[in-house]
């Protein structure tokens, strides 16, 4: 059973109760709230989104950070702000210009990353570049060296 299957199972079981952000028990179970405060999943605290703007080249560029929702879904966000720009579907080269596949954006958010953080590794935090050439319809994917 993959996670997200196990998660629907979970939230709709008649016999777990969600205590909250990931902490759950057996309906009947009376736990004290210092218990369920200590068994609660930590959120992520960080901002995806690291820098945003255009480079030296006239290229647009996004710099983030990889949450887990990231590596398990592929999908990642884009600011807004320059999001007219780099809507549809765009060529995805490592930085020595091999093909790894295409990412497509609609909107301010960009997914098609999954399998390639699957084959690449890599952990909530690291940090990714995404440099935009508009004209070509090519994005460069390049990783922060002290992260990996």
């Amino acid at each position: 059973m993959n996670e997200h299957t196990f998660t629907i199972f979970l939230h709709a079981s008649p016999l777990i109760v969600n205590l909250g952000k990931g902490a759950f028990a057996l309906v009947g179970y009376e736990a004290s709230p210092q218990e369920i405060e200590a068994r609660q999943l930590p959120r992520e605290r960080f901002k995806p989104i690291s820098d945003y703007g255009w480079d030296s080249s006239g290229r647009l560029m996004v710099a983030l950070r990889l949450s887990a929702n990231t590596l398990y879904t592929g999908f990642f966000p884009v600011p807004s702000q320059i999001s007219e720009y780099v809507q549809g579907e765009f060529d995805l080269l490592d930085v020595e210009g091999v093909t790894l596949g295409h990412i497509r954006i609609k909107g301010c958010n960009g997914w098609s990353l999954r399998q390639l953080f699957r084959r690449q590794g890599g952990e909530p935090g690291d940090a990714f570049t995404l440099t935009f050439d508009l004209q070509s319809r090519r994005t460069v994917i390049s990783f922060d060296e002290a992260d990996r």
